[in-house]
């Protein structure tokens, strides 16, 4: 819905299926993993609402709010022993019922200095829990917040040069191994279009190694 041709407003609801990968279902990862075939497909009713708004002329702000609510949401738990390691192993399984939900928002800049110079930058925060159970309530490998900047420099019509940092905040890991701390990631991405309806990208992620 656009009232007006500088402020428009959305509003969607979704259902998606999560089916469990191999990795998740068999997968020892290194031997800390200890498969679980009775594994379920996760599945979410999911909604989201949100806004677009002109500042200025080439700078555009965009909000949105998001729901889901999850059946058989697929999670991470701690156990004793079964894996290769012998011990402080881990699982996928499954949250059964309707017992697991998410919520969250964005909020993003966009500005065109010029159409050789763009920039992006947009923050995400999302809090994700479940009934409690012996693994209490938090989801594992999850930040609750995102930073993004992205800077894209167009030295001619046929390429980009896209230049981006990504900070997470400190990841929940566990009952037993606490929080991971921050994470901040630089990239590169470089792409060409050498003819018509064809695009070529070749990037680097984590280029600082951190």
């Amino acid at each position: 819905y656009d009232p007006f041709d500088y402020l428009g407003f959305y509003a969607t609801i979704g259902k998606k299926d999560n089916i469990p990968t191999l990795k998740q279902k068999y997968s020892d990862k290194w031997g800390v993993y200890v498969p679980n075939l009775d594994l379920q497909t996760e599945s979410s009713l999911n909604i989201e609402i949100g806004g677009n708004y002109k500042i200025i002329e080439d700078l555009n702000l965009d909000l949105a709010f998001y729901y889901n609510r999850y059946l058989n949401a697929l999670a991470n738990r701690s156990v004793s022993s079964g894996c290769i390691n012998g011990s402080d192993c881990k699982q996928f399984y499954n949250v059964k019922g309707f017992n697991a939900h998410a919520f969250g928002g964005e909020v993003g800049l966009k500005y065109a200095f010029s159409d050789k110079f763009m920039l992006h930058t947009n923050y995400s925060y999302i809090y994700k829990h479940k009934k409690a159970d012996e693994n209490g309530t938090r989801f594992t490998n999850l930040p609750s917040h995102l930073w993004n900047i992205q800077m894209m420099v167009k030295p001619i019509k046929e390429i980009d040069i896209i230049a981006g940092t990504r900070l997470s905040s400190k990841i929940y890991q566990g009952i037993n191994e606490g929080y991971s701390p921050s994470v901040f990631l630089a990239d590169l991405k470089l792409v060409t279009r050498p003819i018509q309806n064809m695009e070529l990208g070749i990037g680097v992620d984590n280029l600082l190694d951190r």
